[in-house]
Formats: structure tokens, sequence, C-alpha cells
């Protein structure tokens, strides 16, 4: 259920194809009743391609209205799952708000998924954990982009068009109202990972009489384990590795095996950001999807930086890839994998 919210269906990109051949200076309420069928996931995906392709400058608020309507204050909804807080509202002496036109499903399915009792401990964190992945990535990530963005342009404006102005404001209140939203509920993710860890550990160490504390899960690669030797030989080569505490075995072990099967601990010598990209290649060139809330959880890989947190990679990772000069040989060692 999960996976399958993500999944993009042929509706959204006759509509992406739509929207980005319509005319910004009008809008379509054909296009609109489309975009409101589209789950949270797709809307905002929409949202975010839309504000990524076109051209922000001039802003259209015709356009970004496709997304968008406005709703009184004193209306209030029974499926409301977080109200809107009056501190964080910059128009709180309008009589309406913006809010994007779609169903706030997502945070149902998460909600559900947090109460649910029909999986076992480490299939619950397996799925939570993906989830908290999806919300990083695709909900938290692009506004920590789109909210400066639209800030900057107030800011560049001049007030010099009121109207336009105003709609660009009441857009970064909704933005700001849905991330304080997405972070509430990465909070409530990670607080019931933690809960369920600590029972698996606890059941553990009376199952077996023990005081290690062990956590379930695995990274699920399907790799080869001569395409893992090789791509340790390669790290090796440029330094990123530490040999003297991490052998080939170990690498093997901690991305094939589950982690409560071993002890093995991967140490980098390259930073949590070059960590990031080196995970995103697994992704791109083996076609094998690595959660960073998965390492992160597990603690099995160690780096430079020492402390691996997914949702700090993910709000200042891509600004501080540009930087890296061991990005490009990363990128090398995955081209060199792939020919063989």
């Amino acid at each position: 259920m999960i996976i399958n919210y993500f999944q993009k269906n042929k509706d959204y990109f006759k509509i992406r194809k739509l929207l980005m051949n319509n005319n910004p200076e009008t809008t379509d309420k054909k296009i609109k009743n489309k975009i409101k069928k589209l789950n949270e996931f797709e809307h905002f995906s929409l949202f975010c391609e839309v504000f990524i392709e076109k051209p922000l400058y001039p802003f259209t608020k015709e356009y970004f209205s496709h997304f968008t309507k406005k709703r009184e204050r004193s209306q209030y909804n029974i499926d409301d799952i977080f109200t809107r807080s009056n501190r964080n509202i910059s128009n709180s002496d309008k009589e309406y708000y913006l809010e994007f036109n779609c169903k706030k499903d997502f945070q149902e399915l998460i909600i559900n998924l947090l109460r649910t009792k029909e999986y076992s401990t480490e299939t619950l964190t397996k799925k939570l954990l993906i989830t908290k992945e999806y919300l990083l990535e695709h909900f938290l990530n692009p506004l920590e982009i789109i909210i400066p963005t639209l800030k900057n342009q107030l800011k560049r404006t001049n007030n010099l068009f009121i109207e336009n102005d105003m709609f660009i404001s009441d857009l970064i209140e909704e933005l700001e109202h849905n991330k304080e939203n997405y972070i509430n509920l990465l909070n409530s993710i990670e607080n019931k990972v933690k809960s369920l860890s600590n029972d698996s550990i606890e059941n553990n160490q009376i199952k077996n009489n023990s005081s290690s504390k062990k956590i379930k899960g695995n990274y699920q690669i399907e790799v080869k384990n001569e395409v893992l030797e090789e791509i340790y030989n390669e790290l090796n080569r440029y330094d990123f590795i530490d040999i003297d505490r991490t052998s080939k075995e170990d690498f093997i072990k901690v991305f094939k095996l589950d982690w409560k099967d071993h002890n093995s601990v991967i140490h980098f010598k390259i930073t949590n950001v070059e960590i990031k990209f080196f995970i995103e290649c697994f992704n791109e060139d083996l076609n094998e999807k690595i959660p960073l809330t998965f390492i992160e959880h597990a603690g099995n890989i160690k780096t430079k930086d020492r402390t691996f947190k997914a949702s700090t990679l993910y709000s200042g990772g891509n600004q501080s890839k540009n930087n890296s000069p061991n990005i490009k040989i990363i990128r090398s060692i995955f081209e060199k994998i792939k020919k063989h």
C-alpha cells in the first residue's frame, strides 16, 4: 500500500503535459479539476515540477492557482488533522486563506500506519522507515527550496504588483503550514520507530538471554558479492574506506545480511553528503534502492562526519554536494562498475 501510493499513474503524466502546454496567463478549469483528483503526493510533485520547469520571473498567479483554492478561516472541517496556527499566519486579518486543492490523504496514510496492529514489529518498522524516506525526499526537501525562493521573489517585486504579491504571500503561508504538518508527522514516525526498536531489543534480550542490542532488518539488495568486492576495491583505491576497521567481508555482510546476524560496520572516510551520493548511485546504476532512513536506523554505516541523519542530508545535501571534489570520483567508480 505504501509503495503504491507513491506511484505516478497515467493520468498524472497526461495532466502534466496539459499543464506544461497551457498558457501561463490563464487558468484552465478543466485542468484544475483534473489536478484536484490527484493524491497529495502526485499533486505536490506536479506543483514542484511546474515550479522548477516554468519560469518564476515573472511569477503568474493564474498558473499556480491551478493547485490552490481559497477557504474561509471560519470554516472547520472535522477531517482536518492539523489546525492552522495563527502565530504562523502573516495575513491573519484576512477572512480567507489559501490551501492546496487536494485531499490531505498522505497524513491519513501515516496516521493509519502509526495506529495499525496488522503488521509484525519488523514489517511495521520497515514500512515506517520507507514512509519517512518519501516524506523527506518528496515533501520536506522540496519545501526547503521552494519557500526561500518565493520569499526572495517577494523581495524582488518591491510591491509593484500588489495582487500578485498577496497571492505569493498566501502561497508561502500554505507551504509553511504544510511544512509544519510534515515535521509533526516526521516526529511521530521517528517516535514510533524508536518505540518499536526498543520493544524488539527487549524481546530479543529476553528470548536470547543476551545483553547485546541488535535491531532487526536488512538492506535487501541483490547485487552479487563480486560486484560489492569490486566497489570495495575501488573505494580502497581512492582511500574512501578505512580498511583497518572494515574488511571486504564486513562490507558485504553489512549490505547483504540481516543486521541482527552480524556485528560488522562499514567505516567510510568520506562525508555524509558524499555517502548520500554513493547510495544514490546504487539506485541509479545498479537499480538498488537503499533508503537513507534505513542507514540511519541500522547505524552500521559510519562516515567521516560520524553522525548520519537522513533529515539533515535531505535538507542540505544537494547544496553541499556541489562543493565536494569526491563526487566525480564516486560517479566514475559506478560508471566503471556498469561497464563490467
